[in-house]
């Protein structure tokens, strides 16, 4: 008790003495370090005697809790006031706060002030679980700041160190020239667990049911001297443990029945990567790229940075590689036409390997999808009726040659051959290591181990500043902005909202247990204390606006869409569906070029590319501008130096050819995320785009579709409208005040295979294209008022004259009512 308690007063003197004694002498908190002891410890606990004075415009206080009264407050880490002010998610004038392992004393030292303080009724169960203090918007209760808990963490693979960000509580996903991988930190909790009735947690997504499910809800926080009600002596020693497992190459085999060279043993590394990892407190330790630092009753668990985002999977010597099997059914009289010809298959997607482990599910789980929009009240959301216990799509195109090199088939063949290639198969494709797996983290107290919160190591999040939970609230606040209006795939249901199970399948290597159970349905709720009944409205903070700004690596900030997923995925086990990563793509660029071609499947993660491609039947939802998705080298804004876009690719362009009207795009059956990655241009920028500029640019092209000429519908979900040029026009603190959107409706019956005229080299970005016929040309702008505006104020839009080859004039939209423009 003595070593903690001396341990967390040295950081507090220490701070005091760095720039904090006048901030928190403020709020009259000013402690004589040189007191006695207990003189000293008093004066943390007893009142702040004109905390009823704090101004509540403060950034420091102003989502304090309400009932907040001490500098330090037993048990309870919301209403303490230097805990807050240092651990909160707000700007602290240019003063540098502690460390997480700092913070993780206080925290000790908090509740072990509270350790005399009667438990609650019932059994209380040691757990591990990701936790994180956030501002008052983000938390389950939204009434004050607050600690938030989760058993599922989520943590990203990337290609620079981790930088943790304490104004914004987060770790940093981009470095300038490359994704960061990210982390997330889990404590040890005692915890009792309570049903979903507000009375006893408040829950950040409820679900149907909730009531009747069981929640974890800590008490009190354990560490190295803490005491266990009941126990007769304090806890002497804990060591955090890891284990993860990595093995989606194996699943593609397995699955898929395809065959490997005899030389390679598929129970081995790259097949199967697995991390075993122990380390005591106060020390780091790792093993195949996952790393853990332990403070005491807390940890910091994610990957380690890697040299490259995707690379060729190696056994020693050789190239994991597989044989591809042939396209199967249907034959080709049946296969389609256009952009989508010979599409139709039970194990190919476009150009990729489609790896279903059944193909009956496969084929129920199209045809709701295909009805989704017709019966929404019915398929929406879409029914999980296909689990994946392999990667939905794998790479096969880059040929393995006798010799060892590697042929890049989408970059050497001609249209006809290139397709009939991949058809035959009977061809061996080479493999590859994106470094995604499924974990789990938990303790040992004493030698006896706790429950286990449930890591997630998985892709890199375009939008750092963006999460699920924003788009989703903002899509129930009118029945016009509903999900199923905007994105004709996918949409921002987060995972937080999920209600399935941790992998099954992981078990604690040191004694062959389980690690998850098939009753652990709540893994992915986030939770806060319960909110009572007498806290009302006028007892909370008076504060105007608390944008969420969760950070990433809680549940709220993933995806609950699972078709394959982003995030996570999902498969199932005697009956019972559990969350996996193992069924996301091999590697997972290849999920992201068909999801994010998809309207951005996952749209707080990932860029919207579906003007990018044109798939039939699948609009933008929320456009990326035109200099996002890059100008290629031989539309009218572009230049032979020209850079591709985010995802390795160039957007699209108007294109007259022999005098008819048409847009040149990119190929999704050519396109390769997968080699981009290996160019280094796939996920070569992030955005800096919040969660309310995307709405903003949903709401822009909802308020266009509305008001011009109707193509198919003027829902956005539905239009057959298809955005070629979208721009904006900002004002001098470069907030966006205009949208420009220029569309047409396109031919996909009569695609066209092109090739670049200044682009030279067949591997080169923007070489091969597609080109078809387009009509009904249409200009459409609106602007809004003011900077924190959410909906458009005013829309206009003009149509393209062909004869005279330019727009007619502006012709003002209708105001809507029902969407408060």
């Amino acid at each position: 008790m003595i070593d903690i308690e001396t341990r967390a007063l040295d950081v507090l003197r220490k701070w005091f003495a760095a720039g904090w004694a006048p901030v928190f002498a403020r709020f009259n908190i000013e402690p004589d370090f040189n007191a006695p002891l207990d003189v000293l410890r008093d004066s943390l606990l007893q009142p702040v005697a004109t905390l009823a004075r704090i101004d509540r415009d403060d950034p420091l206080v102003s989502d304090l809790a309400p009932d907040a009264h001490a500098a330090l407050c037993p048990n309870d880490p919301a209403k303490s006031i230097i805990y807050h002010v240092w651990a909160g998610a707000h700007p602290t004038r240019g003063l540098e706060r502690p460390s997480l392992d700092a913070l993780d004393v206080i925290e000790n030292y908090i509740y072990l002030l509270g350790e005399r303080e009667p438990a609650p009724d019932g059994p209380l169960v040691p757990m591990v679980l990701a936790y994180a203090y956030r501002n008052r918007a983000a938390t389950a209760h939204r009434r004050h700041a607050d600690m938030v808990y989760s058993r599922v963490a989520i943590t990203r693979v990337g290609t620079r160190d981790a930088r943790f960000v304490p104004a914004e509580q987060t770790w940093e996903s981009w470095a300038g020239d490359g994704f960061r991988v990210t982390r997330a930190r889990v404590g040890l909790f005692l915890c009792r667990i309570v049903d979903g009735v507000p009375a006893h947690v408040s829950v950040l997504d409820t679900v149907h049911g909730d009531a009747r499910r069981s929640f974890v809800l800590p008490v009190r926080k354990l560490f190295e001297g803490a005491r266990v009600p009941g126990s007769a002596s304090p806890v002497r020693s804990i060591r955090f443990r890891g284990y993860f497992l990595g093995d989606k190459l194996k699943r593609v085999i397995d699955v898929s029945g395809a065959s490997v060279p005899p030389t390679l043993d598929v129970t081995r590394a790259p097949f199967v990567n697995e991390a075993r990892i122990e380390v005591p407190t106060g020390a780091s330790g790792g093993d195949a790229g996952i790393e853990l630092d332990v403070f005491d009753g807390a940890c910091i668990v994610g990957p380690r940075p890697r040299a490259q985002l995707v690379s060729i999977a190696m056994q020693e010597e050789q190239i994991a590689r597989f044989t591809v099997p042939p396209r199967e059914w249907p034959p080709s009289l049946l296969r389609g036409h256009g952009i989508d010809a010979g599409n139709l298959s039970l194990n190919r997607h476009y150009t990729s390997l489609q790896v279903p482990s059944s193909k009956t599910r496969l084929v129920l789980e199209t045809a709701f999808a295909q009805l989704e929009h017709v019966l929404p009240d019915v398929l929406d959301p879409l029914p999980k009726v296909r689990p994946r216990a392999a990667p939905e799509y794998a790479n096969i195109r880059h040929r393995v040659e006798p010799d060892g090199r590697i042929t890049v088939l989408g970059n050497t063949l001609p249209a006809g051959e290139y397709e009939a290639v991949l058809d035959a198969g009977g061809f061996e494709a080479a493999m590859f290591d994106d470094g995604v797996m499924d974990g789990a983290v938990w303790a040992v107290i004493d030698g006896v181990p706790s429950s286990a919160a449930f890591v997630l190591v998985t892709a890199p999040d375009f939008f750092p500043r963006a999460d699920e939970e924003d788009l989703q609230v903002w899509s129930q606040t009118l029945p016009l902005r509903a999900a199923s209006h905007r994105f004709k795939e996918g949409g921002p249901a987060p995972l937080s909202a999920g209600r399935f199970v941790p992998n099954l399948l992981l078990k604690d290597p040191w004694s062959g247990e389980p690690l998850f159970a098939s009753t652990d349905n709540t893994v992915a709720a986030l939770v806060s204390r319960p909110v009572k009944s007498a806290d009302d409205a006028s007892d909370a903070p008076k504060a105007a606006h608390f944008p969420r700004r969760a950070g990433g690596f809680l549940a709220d900030s993933a995806s609950n869409e699972f078709a394959p997923g982003w995030d996570v995925s999902y498969d199932e086990l005697n009956g019972t569906y559990y969350y996996t990563t193992h069924g996301l793509g091999s590697p997972f660029p290849e999920d992201v070029k068909f999801c994010a071609s998809a309207n951005a499947y996952w749209p707080a993660a990932s860029p919207d590319a579906a003007r990018t491609f044109e798939r039939p039947g699948i609009p933008s939802a929320i456009p990326m501008l035109d200099d996002e998705l890059g100008f290629h080298p031989d539309s009218p804004h572009g230049a032979p130096d020209s850079k591709p876009g985010w995802d390795g690719e160039f957007g699209p362009f108007f294109q007259m050819r022999d005098g008819v009207a048409g847009v040149n795009s990119a190929d999704i059956r050519r396109s390769d995320y997968v080699y981009n990655a290996t160019q280094h241009t796939f996920a070569s920028r992030v955005f800096d785009l919040s969660s309310e500029e995307l709405i903003r640019r949903m709401e822009a092209l909802r308020a266009c579709i509305g008001v011009i000429p109707k193509a198919g519908s003027e829902m956005p979900s539905l239009t057959q409208y298809w955005i070629v040029r979208a721009s904006v026009v900002r004002n001098a603190e470069a907030d966006a005040t205009h949208y420009t959107f220029e569309l047409c409706v396109p031919d996909n019956d009569h695609v066209q295979p092109v090739m670049s005229d200044i682009v030279s080299s067949a591997a080169a970005a923007g070489y091969w294209r597609l080109w078809r016929p387009v009509s009904k040309r249409i200009k459409a702008e609106c602007r809004f008022d003011g900077v924190d505006d959410l909906v458009p104020r005013a829309v206009r839009y003009a149509s393209y004259d062909e004869t005279i080859g330019a727009y007619g004039a502006w012709q003002e939209g209708e105001r809507d009512e029902r969407s408060n423009m």
